[in-house]
This record gives C-alpha cells, sequence and structure tokens, in this order.
C-alpha cells in the first residue's frame, strides 16, 4: 500500500496539547477525555447529534491489561466526555503504554482527539487525523483544540461504527496506538513524514481494526521486544522492529468473537447464532450507513476547512459539505465538487441564503482540482434541499 502523509499532518500531528486541555490526574486511575467531531444515531444523513461512548482498555509495555471501561450512555458531537479508567491494581500508578478504543453501540460516532491524563500525571495526546492519514473514514470536526502552537487547530475525525461484524466494511470498529509514539517529538513525525508505512503499517504502533477488535476485554499487539529509540527520539534505523504485527500476550486476543451481551468469548453455538442474525442485519446497517441518503449539510467557515480535500478523498464520509473560504461544496453522496452562489452565478451552485443546490448548468471551476467531478447529467446540476443545516463558525 502506498501511503504519503500530507504536509499539513506533519505540522499539526504531533504538537501539544495545552497542559489547561487535559483532565486532572487521580491515583491509580487513567482520565482520557474524548473529543467528538459528529456523531450520529443510526443514519449518517440524518445530521442527529449523538453516539455512544467508546470503549477503552490500558495496557502496559508488555501488553498487561492495566484497566477497561465499558462504554455507558452518550456523548454529544463538538463535545468532550471525561473517561475515568481504575487500574486493577489500586496502588499502581504506571502509565499505559497502548491504548485500544472499540465502539460502545450501534450509533456511529466521529473521534477528534483523545487528551489522557496518565496516574502518573503524564499527558499525552491523540489526534484523529492519524487515522485519517492511515486510510480510517474521516470528516473535518469543529472542536478548536488548544495547542501551544496553533490557536486555530481543528483536528479530522475518525469514524467508528457499530460493533456489528455487517459494518465492519464500512467503518472501522475500533483502533489501537503505542501512546509514546504520538507525543510532541517532531523528529519521530519527520520520520513518519518520510517513510509513512512506520506509521500506518506497524499493528503495535497504530492500528484501524474490523470485526476482530469489538471489546474493550480483548488484548492487543504489542512491540516485542520493545521498541530502543535514539537518542533524539527518532524510531530504529531497523524498520524491520516497527514493520511487525506484534506479539499478544494476554487473551482474549484479536479475532475471538466476543458475545454481544456479556462482553465474554462466545462458544460455537453462540457465534452460529450470531453469524445468522448478523446476516440478517447487515443490508439493512450498510443502507443506513451511505452518504446518498442524506438530510443534512455541513456549512463551514473555517479557513483550514477544505471541500476540496473533502470530496477528492476517497475515504471522507459524512453529511454534504461547505467550504465558505473556498466558495466550494461537496455532494457526499457522489464526491463531486461544485461552487457556491455568487452574485453573477445563481444556478448551477449551491446558494448558501436558501441553504440548497440549484439546478442549472456547471459553473467554471476558477482554477481548482476539478478531478472529483463526476455530473449526472452532461453540464447539468441537479437540485438538492436538506432537513437539517449545521452551521460551524
Amino acid at each position: 500500500m502506498a501511503l504519503a502523509l500530507n504536509g499539513a499532518f506533519l505540522a499539526l500531528s504531533m504538537i501539544p496539547l495545552a497542559i489547561d486541555f487535559f483532565p486532572k490526574p487521580y491515583k491509580a486511575t487513567t482520565t482520557v477525555r474524548i473529543g467528538v467531531g459528529l456523531a450520529q444515531e443510526s443514519d449518517l444523513g440524518n445530521g442527529t447529534l449523538g453516539g455512544n461512548v467508546p470503549n477503552i482498555a490500558l495496557f502496559d509495555g508488555n501488553g498487561n491489561q492495566l484497566g477497561t471501561k465499558h462504554g455507558k450512555k452518550t456523548i454529544n458531537g463538538g463535545e468532550f466526555k471525561d473517561i475515568v479508567v481504575k487500574h486493577r491494581v489500586h496502588a499502581d500508578n504506571a502509565p499505559a503504554e497502548y491504548i485500544s478504543i472499540t465502539s460502545g453501540g450501534t450509533d456511529q460516532i466521529c473521534i477528534a482527539y483523545l487528551a489522557i491524563t496518565m496516574a502518573s500525571g503524564d499527558k499525552n495526546q491523540f489526534y484523529g487525523d492519524v487515522g485519517k492519514q492511515c486510510g480510517g473514514k474521516w470528516y473535518p470536526s469543529n472542536l478548536l483544540v488548544e495547542t501551544n502552537d496553533d490557536p486555530e487547530f481543528k483536528p479530522s475525525c475518525i469514524w467508528l461504527g457499530s460493533p456489528d461484524p455487517g459494518t465492519a466494511d464500512v467503518f472501522a470498529q475500533g483502533f489501537s496506538f503505542h501512546v509514546p509514539d504520538f507525543g510532541s517529538n517532531q523528529v519521530r513525525a519527520m520520520g513518519y513524514q518520510e517513510d509513512p508505512a512506520t506509521m500506518c503499517e506497524s499493528k503495535p504502533r497504530f492500528h484501524l481494526w474490523g470485526s476482530d477488535l469489538t471489546s474493550e476485554k480483548q488484548c492487543i499487539p504489542v512491540f516485542n521486544p520493545p521498541l530502543a529509540y535514539q537518542s533524539d527520539g527518532s524510531d530504529p534505523v531497523d524498520t524491520s522492529l516497527i514493520l511487525v504485527n506484534g506479539s499478544v500476550t494476554c487473551s482474549p486476543g484479536p479475532g475471538v468473537p466476543m458475545h454481544p451481551q456479556t462482553n465474554a468469548p462466545m462458544n460455537a453455538s453462540q457465534i452460529l447464532q450470531t453469524e445468522s442474525n448478523g446476516a440478517k442485519r447487515k443490508s439493512k446497517i450498510r443502507r443506513s450507513n451511505e452518504a446518498c441518503g442524506c438530510s443534512s449539510i455541513v456549512i463551514s467557515d473555517h479557513n483550514a476547512h477544505s471541500a476540496q480535500e473533502v470530496c477528492d478523498s476517497p475515504t471522507s464520509m459524512g453529511p454534504d459539505f461547505v467550504s465558505t473560504n473556498e466558495g466550494l461544496f461537496c455532494d457526499m453522496c457522489t464526491h463531486t465538487i461544485y461552487n457556491v452562489c455568487t452574485s453573477n452565478a445563481t444556478k448551477g451552485c449551491f446558494d448558501l441564503s436558501s441553504q440548497t443546490l440549484k439546478p442549472g448548468p456547471i459553473l467554471q471551476h476558477r482554477g481548482l482540482n476539478t478531478s472529483s467531478i463526476a455530473l449526472h447529467q452532461p453540464g447539468f446540476v441537479p437540485a438538492k434541499s436538506y432537513d437539517k443545516v449545521i452551521h460551524w463558525t
């Protein structure tokens, strides 16, 4: 798989969060603040904000579980929630070296960032841009993140889907990562830019999981032996130590079917019953995840948001998107780019005042990349309107 990391990702993905942005430390607990971009119940197109809080598992450097927390209730889009994970050993203040995040229910959720405060007081962050760059389904977010370097940083978010096998080909159902590898070390960030595989094709470092990882009870692969960084914090010269599947040192591991109600490994008869039920639900779930049923739209005034980028990306997913800064509209059903209307052009474009796509001839695209244009009819823009409009300022 050929990978190329966006330059903006290199500059922003590992910038440290401001100290005030982290939750407070507590003895023998790790607090994970989860920031949500969009979260929508059952249907990407209905614009309903609110999704299931994900499950969290903490691991030490040897892959042993330090503690787990099963996701409960919901979290609103554009907000954050602090999840307190108690360590199994009450006196254990050791920082987690690995973390897994898995879907907590049937509602999709788009995670923009994690702000992690360890029991030791150590602080780490993780941005959704990592998942975006590594091929996960993503969407822009309107979460303004307080950082030490960029006061206007709004990370992208990555979608987590239902813990049902029927959605494994649409959304990731979880992700895991090696916490120290996503700190503020810019030398390591340069290494990811020069060799993206060292970030995206190393299972212990970062991995997007389908139906193999659906529960916080499941263990994840870790580096074995542990990585030995160079004196400046950069990766070992020998990349064969990084591009590995890792070792799973506890059980159950990835791929072990977990019962959706008991959250425990299933026996053979339970697996057969679940597969049968999953087959019946699969087509319905897939239909509900398609952006072509979209009845909502996001209009963003943020300078760093790009409708062109959203439309050109084969992995972006979410409501139709408008960048007022670019003057462009992206139809997410077809990944087609159109202009925003002006006083001189009122047809074949997106009208900000009525918040509708006006039918008419295609307008000229002012020299921008038009690789994403795919016409419904030769030279003609279809009409489109929305039940819900989300305006990001």
